[in-house]
């Protein structure tokens, strides 16, 4: 089996450890520093925050530059399948309707006298019988539409990595704000990684790690309350 990106970075991962732990090369625990959940992270979340807020708008701007006008041409493609299947629908029924009154009239009149020339009747080809081919291209445009939309969704998540590694890499540090101390290349390289993902989450993600963040400091303010 081919081994996937994720299970080849693991396994990167995990031989950097076994080396770093054979060459006697693991490095001591860093300290947090002081004042974090007062200052530092609601002042680290803010500034993330507005970033990604910069980056978001900036990659959708580029991504409709991009893909705006054929996904405009897609959409009208849809619009367009989708009013001709309404249309041929609606005639089908009446066809069908009128094929139906036409069946029971004969009946009655007597034109129609045995099962057969009745199934017989009812199995004529109506003239909107291309209904069935008009659904399939609708298909096939609403497939294509999503297929640009998703090909435009994975651009933009790139484009907002890309954006976040530039950020990060001129300064804005998840890991070196949180942790004391000075830092090897290393770390660094990791801290630059790890920020340009934060921000490629873009604002809903990071207003999902404050609130968690958020939520841990309410209940040990509560708890240490009800202790004291």
């Amino acid at each position: 089996m081919k081994p996937t990106p994720i299970k080849i970075a693991l396994l990167i991962a995990a031989a950097l450890l076994g080396v770093s732990w054979w060459m006697g090369k693991i490095p001591s625990p860093l300290s947090f520093n002081a004042n974090l959940l007062t200052q530092v992270v609601p002042d680290l979340f803010a500034a993330l925050f507005v970033m990604a807020a910069v980056s978001e708008r900036a990659t959708a701007v580029i991504n409709d530059i991009w893909f705006g006008e054929e996904r405009m041409k897609r959409q009208e493609a849809v619009r367009a399948k989708g009013k001709e299947y309404s249309t041929a629908v609606l005639h089908g029924k009446i066809a069908l309707d009128a094929h139906a009154k036409i069946a029971v009239e004969s009946v009655r009149a007597g034109a129609i006298s045995g099962l057969d020339d009745i199934t017989q009747m009812a199995s004529v080809k109506l003239p909107n019988a291309g209904v069935e081919a008009i659904a399939a291209d609708l298909k096939k445009e609403n497939d294509e539409l999503a297929s640009l939309d998703g090909q435009a969704a994975r651009t933009r998540l790139r484009l907002s990595f890309v954006t976040g590694l530039l950020f990060s890499f001129f300064g804005v540090r998840v890991l070196g704000t949180l942790l004391a101390g000075p830092h090897s290349g290393f770390f660094q390289l990791v801290d630059i990684v790890l920020t340009a993902g934060v921000l490629a989450g873009g604002t809903t993600a990071i207003n999902a790690i404050s609130d968690l963040i958020g939520g841990y400091v309410h209940a040990s303010r509560k708890r240490a309350l009800e202790a004291g």
